[in-house]
């Protein structure tokens, strides 16, 4: 349900945003002032609307839900984490770090383009991300968020993704490698895959506006479907974590995690049902 409504709410509502980045405003200055080139346009298009599941934005739509919000309303906060993953991603397959040359079976942004140009666009996306989650500007038909509100979503976009977030969890992956242990790995997985998808559903109840409570229960529900979500990954590619405590372990704690994420939204009652059901579909790859 959540990751079907992603695809049709945010694909059109990526493109508006892609689109508003090159409109100039009145504060930007003199004619001429504002503009973004047309090869880094196109290589920011073609990182962040390539295909994929809209993982990280359905749990945005998924806890703007839970808090009784409209989905229109959490676009912009939909759309960044969307820019914030392209981006990692982008930076993710050049030379310097995993050097993949390919992505979702199309060549790498720095293959289609070039190192210098992808770099740039995986700097843009993310900058972008975070001014779209502070912008009072709505997506599609969705209403002007309070600047409170906006305040604390790029807040914790920013610290969850920042150097104790997934930056430095990525930091953390280049240093260690294969000599990483156990415990380093759990930290490097919470940090590299998990601080976004924890923030993701905090997002929707941020910007819905939810309670403290609300918000608290959605982040602790994404921490663990997040590392739930990097053990399954462990598990099938028989890497991480599973060299150290054996496939069955790592199998037992992502079905553990599943399990308690879905138990955090009894809170929300039926409003829930769309996040716990991600969560399943997340564990259902190792069943």
């Amino acid at each position: 349900m959540l990751l079907d409504l992603a695809q049709a709410r945010v694909e059109p509502a990526l493109i508006e945003a892609l689109e508003r980045i090159g409109a100039p405003l009145p504060a930007d200055g003199p004619a001429g002032a504002h503009a973004v080139p047309a090869r880094l346009a196109e290589a920011m298009k073609y990182a962040v609307t390539s295909p994929g599941k809209r993982l990280r934005p359905a749990l945005v739509l998924g806890g703007a839900h839970a808090v009784g919000a409209e989905v229109d309303d959490v676009l912009p906060a939909a759309c960044a984490v969307e820019m914030v993953h392209a981006y990692s991603l982008v930076h993710d397959d050049l030379p310097a770090l995993d050097d993949d040359d390919t992505r979702r079976g199309l060549p790498a942004c720095h293959k289609k383009f070039d190192e210098a140009t992808a770099l740039l666009a995986g700097d843009a996306l993310l900058t972008e991300a975070l001014a779209l989650v502070a912008d009072p500007r709505p997506l599609a038909a969705g209403r002007p968020i309070d600047a409170a509100r906006r305040a604390a979503a790029t807040t914790e976009l920013a610290r969850a993704i920042g150097a104790a977030g997934m930056v430095g969890g990525q930091q953390d992956d280049v240093t260690l490698g294969e000599d990483a242990t156990r415990t380093q790995l759990y930290t490097i997985h919470r940090r590299k895959t998990g601080r976004l998808i924890a923030a993701s559903v905090a997002l929707g109840a941020i910007v819905g506006g939810g309670s403290d409570e609300d918000i608290a229960a959605l982040r602790a529900f994404g921490a663990d479907i997040g590392l739930a979500f990097q053990l399954v990954d462990d598990i099938l590619d028989a890497d991480g974590v599973v060299p150290h405590v054996g496939n069955d372990a790592a199998r037992q704690e992502a079905v553990e995690l599943t399990v308690r994420a879905t138990e955090r939204l009894q809170r929300f009652e039926g409003r829930g049902a769309p996040l716990a059901e991600v969560a399943e579909q997340m564990a259902e790859r190792i069943r």
